[in-house]
């Protein structure tokens, strides 16, 4: 089963540009406009979140803004970022350095000076061959980086980051509540069930059927977490997981925060009228700040880098701890 999954696999990877190109024609058909604003000055690039594609998680995202900074820097575009699915980005990290702020009214939309580039899964080697003078609207997931290991891709991801993206006053505000409450430095233990426990909505992943294996999943889980603790015992230690009934269970222990909250996952979730998105960025920006990163894989758990590049954005160290079962 596993041999013919990688098979699929590298045939939808072979795939994947043939198919991103005529959905590109398709959009650019749909979207963009003959008669329409046009940008006079310097061509801009535009990353959008819109819900129009399939976008990811925050790592993803967040991934993906960091490598069209740098792409948009090399080529002489004006970096903006358009992301209002399914939320609006500045609820929760605001401009730093760098205003790439836009307006829906200022994005240009004409078929004769903009294009659309929709790079979801793809390492970054066509849109290097790309050429164009038109404005681009960018749909991308990537680290670029991970392949296009040259300037300037291969600059800090967290000196980037920094540049561009800093808390919002609502996600600040939250985060010193965090800090005051798990009162000095800690550690950082990080778990990706997806819907192994069935308490979390992803794709189709599938839960595990007996009640009994779930718990057992849960006990090794937990052992790990113990034996984190007994390394690190000056320490507290903040537990991240997209599991509530396994969050419910590790915060019994005494030595263990977590951050209050239910995790969702942004391509499933069609409104956030209520910032239940928020949980996510305070797991990331408070497992940036631990002293280490730890993320627990075990047997079919998946492996996020979701903690790896929160340890990224202020080079804190990271380890990650796999086993069979």
């Amino acid at each position: 089963m596993r041999k013919l999954a990688k098979k699929i696999s590298r045939s939808y990877k072979r795939l994947l540009p043939y198919t991103h190109v005529l959905k590109e024609l398709r959009w650019e058909l749909k979207y963009l406009k003959f008669r329409s604003r046009r940008n006079e000055g310097q061509r801009i690039g535009v990353m959008r979140v819109d819900g129009r594609g399939y976008h990811g998680g925050l790592t993803d995202r967040f991934k993906g803004a960091v490598s069209w900074w740098n792409y948009c820097e090399r080529n002489g575009l004006d970096f903006r970022i358009h992301y209002v699915y399914p939320f609006n980005l500045t609820d929760y990290v605001v401009p730093n350095e760098y205003d790439w702020r836009i307006d829906e009214k200022d994005i240009p939309d004409g078929l004769r000076d903009t294009r659309i580039f929709y790079g979801r899964g793809e390492k970054g080697h066509r849109l290097e061959k790309l050429r164009t003078n038109k404005n681009i609207w960018y749909y991308g997931n990537m680290d670029l980086g991970e392949t296009l290991n040259y300037p300037p891709y291969n600059r800090p991801w967290g000196e980037i980051f920094k540049k561009l993206f800093k808390p919002s006053e609502l996600v600040e505000r939250h985060l010193n509540k965090c800090r005051k409450e798990i009162g000095g430095e800690y550690v950082a233990v990080v778990y990706r069930f997806q819907n192994l426990l069935g308490d979390f909505n992803e794709y189709l992943y599938k839960t595990i059927r007996e009640k009994s294996e779930r718990q057992r999943l849960i006990n090794r889980a937990l052992e790990e977490l113990d034996k984190i603790h007994e390394e690190n015992p000056a320490m507290r230690v903040l537990v991240t997981a997209d599991s509530s009934s396994f969050l419910a269970e590790a915060a019994r222990k005494s030595y263990v925060y977590v951050i209050p909250g239910k995790v969702e996952h942004m391509d499933f979730t069609d409104t956030d009228t209520e910032h239940t998105q928020l949980k996510s960025f305070l797991d990331f920006f408070m497992i940036s700040e631990a002293r280490k990163v730890y993320s627990v894989v075990i047997g079919e758990m998946y492996w996020s880098r979701f903690p790896q590049y929160a340890a990224k954005l202020n080079n804190v160290p990271f380890i990650r701890r796999t086993f069979v079962n």
